[in-house]
């Protein structure tokens, strides 16, 4: 990510969930090496019925993450579904690491991240 002295890095705003059975899900972007960048997509589902829909095979894993002190050191860079805008979240350390962990070299990951896909600040 950008140096933010540096550069006026754009923060990624949660948009307003669809409905009240509407649930936002990370897509963890494809990575060929560990160096390759951290990044994602949010998307929103109707709850249950999108996810247990006949032929659905992607799966979803559910974490929490709220370990440690909140030190939002790193950065989630966010490809925006409706535009070809990149955004960035403040995540923390142990957040990124574990992304790095979760996310494969030929298939997206979907997860739901409770500090990632629950806006924090409402």
């Amino acid at each position: 990510m950008p140096d933010a002295e540096d550069v006026r890095v754009p923060t990624y705003r949660y948009e307003p969930l669809l409905s009240q059975h509407a649930v936002r899900l990370v897509i963890l972007h494809l990575a060929e090496t560990e160096s390759n960048p951290l990044g994602c997509s949010i998307i929103q589902l109707k709850r249950y019925s999108e996810l247990v829909k006949p032929g659905n095979r992607q799966g979803c894993s559910a974490v929490s993450y709220a370990w440690g002190e909140p030190n939002f050191s790193e950065s989630l860079m966010i490809k925006e579904s409706n535009s070809n805008s990149i955004t960035y979240l403040p995540i923390s350390q142990n957040v990124s690491t574990m992304l790095c962990y979760f996310r494969k070299p030929r298939k997206p990951v979907y997860l739901w991240i409770d500090a990632v896909c629950l806006d924090q600040q409402k």
